[in-house]
């Protein structure tokens, strides 16, 4: 089940530690709890090559959503593919 928080800089302080010492096991088991919009306010926050690296442990169906609400944060607006080519 994944929560809405409100993340501040000892929030993203605490995860930067944690990707740091490459720690994924808990990285995996925080990323599970979030909310997709927190995932993605997170990455924004972080620098390039350790967002890469969160970005890499989240699980292939919650990928879309953090970019679909990272976009949507920003005011970019998204499209639908087409569901037949």
């Amino acid at each position: 089940m994944s929560i809405k928080l409100f993340i501040n800089n000892t929030y993203i302080q605490k995860l930067d530690s944690l990707i740091k010492s490459k720690e994924s096991a808990k990285l995996v088991t925080i990323l599970n709890r979030l909310h997709a919009a927190d995932i993605a306010e997170i990455i924004e926050k972080l620098e390039k090559k350790d967002a890469k690296y969160l970005f890499g442990l989240i699980h292939d169906d919650e990928k879309a959503a953090a970019i679909i609400m990272g976009s949507e944060d920003k005011g970019i607006q998204t499209q639908r593919l087409p569901e037949t080519l």
